[in-house]
């Protein structure tokens, strides 16, 4: 059995493929079988997902998130589930995407004047705006940047470290988290006490009853929960995502070219964005690997997991399949223009998850996604700046440090998406 460590994981993993599709390995003291097969991986977690259970995370994040949707299991997981869904309904969607778009071409033209920008904070930015008014209905206010930068230093203290270093994060993770709790409180107090919809998921989710069961409603702890991953996931997920989805513009102009006239277009759906942001997150899925325990013994087609060893599987390395993604270290969006989501097997592509722990509000995060990058490219030129990043693996796979550009205006020649000249190379795989 392989040891894994610690220190550079995505090495780790990449090295675990490399001996197959089925790898058995220890991380840390946890007993672990990599598997990279995708009908391998539908089967264990589509078929015969209840045979597994969400693993442990840092106890930090435990104290984020809470038991929301990202972390419950079990029947409460299939309540929140329940109580949750109608939140993200078509009818409020409808809504959101008018909201959301106007925000990201706000944001958009502000940006659109200056020399140079650092994409990773212009995203978290507007991500911000977005979460104040799909979730909270409101506006920026202080309150809202206030709970932005919370939210940032809670998510930045996650990892442990050892010493006063840790000493200090721990002090700035609890600041953060009680800061994060009394605002929630507060909002949910006054969601409670509107009676009429004000439009917004809080609104929503404060007054879902689960009518198939006992017809009661979320208590305070519940929201508060689901609240906490609701603006994580909409705020520094997204965000990470998208600064990816910059950086690699950056260097191919001729999307941005490409985005840059869809948008003026005015084409309702944003096919080509959704091509660049699926081609994203197979580069870079913010949740890179997945750990799941086996609740009982596992044995499908000759793959073996004891009860109590935990199932790993990777969007990351899923991506980088080269039978189901030629040339898979290359962005190339238009690979995604002629249905190839369809077509691929459920366990080759799932940024989103899988089964009963898929994301809940994915639809709404393609909505953020393809409007912000869609109207970054309607309203501004970028070329990059700076060191080139790196991936962070983290709690999301963020960039190792800001993505700098240099703000320009369009070129006036026209660019193929197909045969961009003027890339600035392939994407670079790190050592």
């Amino acid at each position: 059995m392989a040891e894994a460590g610690n220190a550079d994981p995505l090495r780790m993993l990449r090295a675990l493929r490399e001996r197959g599709t089925r790898v058995e390995f220890l991380w840390g003291n946890a007993r672990c079988v990599l598997v990279a097969d995708p009908d391998d991986i539908s089967r264990a977690l589509l078929d015969r997902q209840k045979s597994f259970a969400r693993s442990g995370g840092p106890p930090r994040l435990a104290r984020l998130l809470g038991e929301g949707l990202l972390r419950s299991q079990g029947d409460r997981h299939l309540r929140q589930r329940r109580l949750v869904q109608p939140a993200f309904v078509p009818h409020r969607m409808a809504l959101y995407e008018t909201e959301i778009a106007a925000l990201a071409a706000a944001h958009a033209r502000r940006i659109a004047g200056r020399r140079g920008a650092c994409l990773h904070r212009y995203f978290l930015a507007l991500m911000l705006d977005v979460v104040a008014r799909v979730l909270f209905g409101e506006r920026r206010t202080g309150a809202i940047r206030a709970l932005g930068r919370r939210a940032d230093t809670a998510i930045r203290c996650l990892p442990s470290s050892v010493g006063t270093r840790e000493w200090l994060r721990g002090a700035r993770f609890r600041i953060a988290l009680a800061g994060i709790d009394a605002q929630i409180a507060g909002w949910v107090r006054s969601a409670r006490s509107h009676a009429s919809d004000r439009g917004d998921l809080l609104w929503a989710l404060v007054h879902a009853h689960d009518e198939n069961h006992d017809g009661a409603g979320m208590a305070d702890t519940e929201l508060r929960d689901e609240v906490a991953t609701l603006l994580v996931a909409g705020h520094e997920t997204t965000a990470s995502a998208l600064a990816w989805a910059g950086w690699l513009l950056s260097r191919h102009p001729g999307w941005q070219s490409e985005l840059a006239e869809e948008a003026r277009r005015g084409a309702h759906s944003l096919p080509l964005a959704r091509a660049v942001m699926a081609e994203t997150l197979r580069l870079y899925p913010p949740a890179w690997v997945l750990m799941r325990r086996a609740i009982r013994d596992y044995d499908e087609r000759g793959l073996s997991i004891p009860a109590g060893h935990h199932l790993v599987v990777s969007p990351y390395l899923a991506g980088r399949d080269a039978d189901l993604f030629p040339e898979p270290l290359e962005f190339r969006p238009e690979r995604w223009l002629q249905g190839l989501e369809h077509r691929l097997p459920p366990g080759a592509y799932f940024p989103f998850g899988l089964g009963i722990r898929r994301c809940v509000g994915e639809h709404l995060a393609w909505i953020q996604a393809t409007h912000a990058i869609s109207a970054l490219c309607r309203h501004a030129g970028f070329s990059p700046a700076g060191a080139p990043v790196n991936e962070l693996p983290a709690f999301t796979l963020r960039p190792d440090r800001d993505v700098r550009v240099t703000i320009q205006r369009f070129p006036t020649q026209e660019f193929s998406r197909l045969a961009d000249s003027t890339s600035f190379g392939p994407i670079v795989q790190p050592a």
